[in-house]
């Protein structure tokens, strides 16, 4: 998945089965893969069986404090172990975030189709609007996953919209991700804005980093 665009189950087939004919290794950095499950309306399973591996995150989409999981054969995985622990990512203890990883698992794994349903919803009804349509366009078009951008149509200088975004975002709680500087003339603004069918931050948590932020903390 790219940017909410979701490759066509038909190609990711024939990815694979090149893959495998070549004898090449085929792995999916799944970061976004609760989000994109919904779209193909196949088992998580079924997905990630096209791979050889598979990286999954518990932080994107299932909002879980940090970290990550990668699956695959287990001479792949204890590879991997091991120059984790030689690039000096191993730590002394990981319970407390494969303690908050299972229990955001536990807790949202079962509503990604009724997330991916409502930003259907919401992005068909914005831009079905007459009005609406004229300043906001998304992409994709039709929401592919759990996400998609959203462009602004604005001729104001940069820190007018961001002024304004200031202002919607604290008073919704909606955050994005930082975008780069805004081209000085008139276009279609808002450097890919996310609008991300997501979850809300939890009672006591700092602010929620936008769906497009780095954070690799405990992680791959």
């Amino acid at each position: 998945m790219n940017g909410g665009r979701t490759m066509p189950w038909a190609d990711l087939e024939a990815l694979s089965m090149r893959a495998r004919d070549v004898g090449a290794r085929l792995h999916m950095d799944g970061a976004r893969l609760w989000e994109a499950q919904p779209y193909y309306g196949r088992s998580l399973a079924d997905i990630c069986r096209l791979f050889d591996s598979v990286y999954v995150s518990f932080y994107k989409g299932l909002g879980g404090t940090c970290g990550a999981m990668l699956c695959g054969e287990s001479s792949l995985v204890g590879i991997a172990r091991a120059w984790l622990v030689r690039l000096g990512g191993s730590m002394f203890t990981l319970a407390p975030h494969w303690l908050d990883a299972q229990m955001q698992l536990r807790a949202h794994r079962g509503g990604f189709e009724a997330r991916f349903e409502k930003l259907r919803e919401v992005v068909q009804a914005l831009s079905g609007d007459a009005l609406v349509s004229k300043i906001l366009r998304f992409e994709p078009p039709i929401p592919q996953s759990c996400l998609v951008h959203g462009y602004i149509a604005s001729e104001a200088p940069r820190d007018v919209v961001e002024a304004a975004h200031e202002r919607v975002a604290s008073a919704t709680g909606t955050w994005g991700p930082q975008t780069p500087p805004l081209p000085r003339t008139p276009s279609w603004r808002g450097g890919g804005r996310s609008a991300e069918s997501s979850l809300p931050a939890r009672s006591g948590a700092p602010p929620r980093r936008g769906p497009g932020a780095k954070d690799e903390g405990g992680g791959r």
